[in-house]
């Protein structure tokens, strides 16, 4: 396919194929380096070489556009392995012919820049055309992972080398990293690469540097900061050779060598295993099993199709597509944590990627509901992952960063117990499995070796929900300083309304998640394996229904005949949303049986008209501007978020199915390039919010007024809600069938 020129606005940059197992590929056909302007002619400053995700619960890696590649770990901490300096790419494929050397990746590289790229389910796939005769096709992969807890951190590099001359040619193939361990947003610590070449493989240790005024903790004591960092390797086959360079400013070069002659007609594979470890044994038994794997199937296709859900029952091509790479996204995003001894999905984008932060419990918690479909163990660990952080009072620390490091900070959300009973109903109610509710996990933080069951959790959370959170002058859940809204606090100081304000979006979460989370608990305690819980469980089950039915009468006390609810009350008097909409409370409101359906179609009258109309990718959070903290239109300022966006698709599947397709479709990667192909983040994954048609610029990911994102684009929302809401559709149509 040509490609346009990529300061037009409208441009090509890839299209979507199949590979051979019927999984997606995006192959990439825009230029590099990638600019782009808008349609009033101001440049977007996007990185310039776009990324594409591989992973496994052991690494994250971004490839690049233009073949090199970042690799990320959070074993321990959100740390980057191989950080570009000046001098120095991440990476670097090179090839010498004869006596002339080619570069085979990075933006420098014409052959790179000019190469057929795929990006497909683990794997992106370069062909380059090196000269006349010779031609090249690199492929990088990883291995998916079988079962939680487990994942090979490396990749597979495999190397296709076709002399189409009449002459045999020397031939010297290289890959090499760069050793820079920076943990992700820590400016304290730094780290010293110190290599070492061996007979069968090259490695890289880090050696911390700090002022003494930093305690060294133990491996297993939480701290702000990783002082046990891995190792960096490569191996290669049989014949490779390697090569160690310590670098003036901390960093070292290492390489893996192969020299051969590639005669006329003649093709040669070579394969390097580029990874980290904590120990050189580990080193070993990860290349072998690589190794072994990647003989077979360079691509690892069959193991991804395996571990993948199965969509071959979806007839809309479209659709199915996204359902599969949406699946295989959140697979390869999710990460096992040693600290909690548990493998979640992270948010990604700004928490994870740019502040090396595990946040927000909400969010993990999230990703558990999809994966209650096609990996219930997942599912179970994300679960346990935030159970293990909770306080034996039943609070949770907003963000855990460094290695299981969590210390109060200034957000206090109220709706985190909400999530968690949610989470956990879901799961129950998928799975079956009501042992889980005699699970043991610790509190945090581990040292105090303090644990409880998961029912037992369950009633600590709704403690703390009901006493410390508790309710405002109309009754309804207490706002504290944020809901799922961090900037909910923009139009009122929260020094003074702090004690009254109260949410309407927590009250109607409560009053839907708590229904599903008795219904779960009833069936425990009518469980004969639940004998000696039974008491325990009723007891709770009790007031659990009482609190509801409270939110629920004063939650419809305050609705009356009104067509949409408000947002927030700030005390007795004083409220927030009573003539322009914000869509937070309507969500769960739609899902409320006990409100009228004539009543909940108006509600979503009132979307369409005040929410997105004109609005080409969904729907936004407020009418109009609230605040000039951001530009309207972005963030929580109008801006379309990703989570809400699903929410409101699945409060639609109680009322109104045919418009709940249509959010889906909006927040499709399919719509977003149709509408706005010359941006490349919302093409393949996208950031938690978008810019709505309040903004200067729609369609592009908000960052803080800035068009320009430093980090991986990469969001688990955008991934996740189309999923569970597509589940979720396929039960309700097959609970209709079962019905007639």
């Amino acid at each position: 396919m040509k490609t346009k020129n990529h300061t037009t606005r409208h441009n090509v940059i890839g299209h979507w194929d199949s590979d051979k197992v019927g999984l997606p590929i995006f192959n990439y056909t825009g230029q590099i380096p990638y600019q782009v302007t808008t349609k009033d002619g101001e440049k977007i400053t996007y990185p310039e070489d776009p990324w594409f995700i591989l992973g496994n619960y052991g690494i994250t890696s971004f490839v690049h556009t233009s073949g090199i590649f970042d690799l990320y770990t959070l074993r321990r901490a959100w740390g980057r392995i191989n950080v570009a300096t000046n001098k120095t790419p991440a990476t670097q494929a090179s090839i010498i012919i004869d006596t002339k050397e080619y570069k085979l990746s990075g933006l420098n590289s014409p052959i790179a820049c000019n190469a057929k790229k795929e990006f497909g389910t683990g794997f992106a796939n370069f062909m380059l055309q090196i000269i006349k005769e010779i031609s090249c096709e690199r492929t990088i992969a990883t291995v998916p992972s079988q079962r939680i807890n487990t994942g090979e951190p490396a990749l597979l590099i495999t190397i296709k080398l076709t002399n189409t001359g009449n002459k045999t040619k020397n031939i010297q193939y290289s890959e090499s990293i760069l050793a820079n361990y920076q943990m992700v947003n820590e400016k304290r610590i730094s780290y010293k690469a110190l290599s070492k070449v061996n007979t069968n493989y090259v490695i890289a240790s880090f050696e911390t540097q700090t002022d003494k005024t930093i305690t060294k903790p133990s491996k297993e004591e939480a701290s702000s900061y990783d002082f046990y960092p891995p190792k960096l390797f490569i191996k290669g086959d049989n014949d490779a050779v390697y090569n160690a360079i310590d670098n003036q400013d901390n960093t070292s070069t290492v390489s893996a060598q192969n020299i051969f002659n590639l005669k006329s007609g003649e093709t040669k594979t070579l394969q390097f295993v580029i990874g980290f470890t904590y120990d050189n044994v580990s080193l070993d038994k990860i290349s072998k099993s690589i190794f072994s794997k990647g003989k077979k199937d360079t691509k690892f296709r069959i193991a991804w199709k395996n571990i993948l859900p199965d969509f071959s029952y979806q007839k809309n091509k479209i659709i199915k597509r996204e359902q599969y790479w949406n699946a295989y996204v959140l697979e390869a995003s999710a990460n096992y944590n040693d600290y909690f001894e548990e493998t979640f999905i992270p948010q990604g984008m700004t928490y994870d990627y740019k502040w090396g932060l595990n946040a927000v419990a909400r969010d993990h918690l999230h990703y558990s509901l999809p994966a209650n479909y096609f990996n219930p163990d997942l599912s179970k660990s994300i679960i346990r992952f935030v159970l293990k952080q909770m306080n034996p009072n039943g609070y949770f620390h907003y963000n855990v960063n460094g290695y299981g490091y969590a210390v109060p900070n200034l957000w206090n959300p109220s709706d985190l117990q909400l999530h968690v009973f949610w989470a956990v109903a879901e799961y129950l109610e998928k799975t079956q499995d009501y042992g889980f509710l005699k699970e043991e996990t610790v509190f945090y933080p581990k040292r105090i070796k303090y644990s409880g069951s998961v029912l037992e959790k369950l009633k600590v959370a709704f403690d703390y929900l009901n006493d410390e959170i508790g309710v405002g002058p109309h009754g309804l859940v207490k706002m504290l300083n944020a809901d799922w809204n961090d900037q909910i606090w923009n139009e009122q100081p929260i020094t003074i309304y702090y004690p009254t304000a109260e949410s309407h979006y927590n009250a109607s979460m409560a009053i839907v998640v708590l229904k599903q989370l008795i219904v779960e608990l009833k069936k425990a305690s009518n469980n004969p394996e639940f004998t000696n819980e039974k008491e325990a469980i009723d007891s709770l089950v009790e007031r659990i229904s009482i609190y509801r039915e409270q939110q629920l009468n004063a939650f419809i006390k305050d609705l009356g005949n009104r067509n949409f609810a408000k947002r927030a009350y700030y005390n007795e008097t004083l409220s927030m949303g009573d003539e322009h909409m914000h869509i937070e409370s309507q969500l769960y409101t739609l899902m409320i049986d006990e409100i009228p359906l004539e009543q909940r179609l108006k509600i979503v009258e009132e979307v369409t008209k005040r929410l997105s109309k004109n609005e080409v990718l969904g729907v936004r959070t407020t009418e109009t501007k609230v605040s000039d903290t951001f530009e309207a239109g972005t963030h929580e300022n109008g801006g379309i978020w990703q989570y809400v966006q699903g929410m409101y698709a699945l409060g639609l599947l109680h009322v109104d199915v045919a418009k709940a397709d249509a959010i889906i479709e909006k927040m499709s990667f399919a719509n977003f390039a149709k509408n706005y192909p010359e941006y490349w983040p919302g093409q393949w994954t996208g950031g938690d919010c978008v810019n709505s048609n309040l903004a200067k610029h729609p369609g592009l990911v908000s960052n803080n007024g800035s068009m320009y994102m430093k980090f991986p684009t990469y969001c688990a929302h955008i991934h996740s809600w189309p999923l569970v809401y597509q589940f979720k559709k396929k039960e309700l149509l097959e609970d209709k069938k079962a019905a007639i």
